[in-house]
């Protein structure tokens, strides 16, 4: 069992069965499917397989676990570090470089996730270097939180980031960074431009 940020995350065997202490709403499991029922506060051993899972939205109260449409566990829309993090990308694209604003906020979410003012980010970063710290800092504080796709597209490497997953790389171009306009509506309204590009 390990904690940050107030959240508390199991961690199970990668293969076989591991042991579950503590009744958590959200946790890393590592293993197979989750499926097993029992009562996680007495540290059940629980059967997760081989087969890599990540469940960070599980929740471990629910009876058999399978049943997570039960869940009353809230998916984030918007945390306070995404607020942080937009600003701090915000003011480094509108000054030019990195403000003394824009490292507190960027650090005021490492001092939360790490719990210590040991992993503050360097100090004197170009604007380019901040700009990477910044998404990489999305990329690790909103894992699984269904924000990845549009910090992609926003900085621009949307199809340099899928063509190193093989399965992706063939389905993905430059077009898939514009949804199509629907035709019904350019059928609707006349002054809309042409349809994006690709589509």
């Amino acid at each position: 069992m390990i904690g940050g940020g107030g959240v508390d995350f199991n961690i199970a065997s990668c293969s076989g069965s591991g042991v579950v202490a503590g009744a958590v709403s959200t946790g890393f499991a590592f293993g197979g499917a989750v499926g097993a029922e029992g009562d996680f506060d007495s540290g059940a051993t629980v059967d997760f397989g081989s087969v890599t899972r990540f469940a960070k939205f599980i929740d471990f109260t629910l009876s058999p676990l399978t049943n997570q449409t039960q869940s009353g566990l809230n998916f984030p829309v918007l945390r306070y570090a995404d607020v942080l993090l937009l600003y701090a990308e915000t003011l480094n694209e509108i000054n030019g470089a990195p403000t003394e604003d824009a490292y507190a906020a960027i650090n005021k979410v490492r001092r939360r996730a790490y719990g210590d003012l040991l992993h503050d980010l360097a100090p004197a970063l170009s604007q380019s270097d901040f700009r990477d710290s910044v998404f990489l800092e999305r990329r690790k504080e909103f894992v699984q939180e269904a924000n990845r796709w549009f910090d992609l597209v926003r900085s621009g490497t949307l199809v340099q980031a899928l063509q190193n997953i093989p399965a992706k790389a063939p389905n993905v171009s430059d077009k898939n960074y514009l949804y199509p306009i629907p035709q019904v509506e350019i059928d609707l309204n006349s002054l809309l431009l042409p349809q994006n590009p690709g589509w």
